[in-house]
């Protein structure tokens, strides 16, 4: 059973994939806005329904304005804070994404060298990695076509030897051999074609 090599360096670069981690990284931003937009009119809900019961117990009239400045002047910390944590949040979410996009690089890589026909070396995962059973799988099929390859090119080696052209010396055996033989039957052999056609023209 093959098992993954874990290269001792790491990935230098996170941000290797423009179409995949730039619409994951687009998608979180919105959630992130979705979100906080959520948070804050439920809060600002939570607090026209406290005015309303001011109202009731007597507490003095504000217009709509008034009201959501004064929440927004109560509350502006969460922006703040919403605004201070994206960062970290994005740098998290583009190193989670490096973790699948990452090992991707190296198996397109391998597809290719396999189209054009070439060996194929096995990928190596580091730690972290989230497609390690997807890439043991992957290696597996390196090892069969691998294997596959190295018979196929054995056997193109074996069919050029035999379809060979003899050598000088393999022709001057075969012709000694058949010597041989045509004697052993009282066999005439002609083994020079040229001078037998000059004596027949005499």
């Amino acid at each position: 059973m093959p098992q993954n090599k874990t290269p001792q360096f790491e990935r230098k670069h996170f941000f290797i994939n423009s179409l995949v981690q730039g619409r994951l990284m687009a998608r979180f931003v919105a959630y992130w806005v979705v979100y906080h937009l959520v948070l804050w009119h439920t809060l600002f809900l939570y607090r026209y329904f406290q005015y309303r019961f001011e109202l009731m117990m007597g507490e003095p009239p504000q217009t709509f304005m008034e009201l959501y400045g004064s929440f927004c002047s109560q509350y502006y910390p969460i922006v703040f804070s919403a605004v201070a944590v994206l960062p970290l949040l994005l740098w998290d979410m583009l190193k989670l994404s490096h973790r699948v996009v990452g090992p991707l690089v190296p198996m397109q890589r391998a597809l290719e060298k396999m189209t054009r026909g070439e060996r194929v070396e096995e990928v190596m995962f580091r730690d972290g990695d989230m497609l390690n059973e997807f890439g043991s799988v992957f290696n597996k099929f390196l090892i069969h076509y691998n294997e596959r390859l190295r018979n196929e090119e054995d056997t193109n080696i074996e069919d050029s030897e035999l379809f060979a052209a003899p050598s000088e010396e393999e022709l001057k055996s075969q012709i000694d051999e058949l010597a041989r033989t045509a004697m052993q039957f009282n066999l005439p052999l002609e083994t020079e074609p040229a001078s037998v056609e000059s004596e027949s023209t005499k």
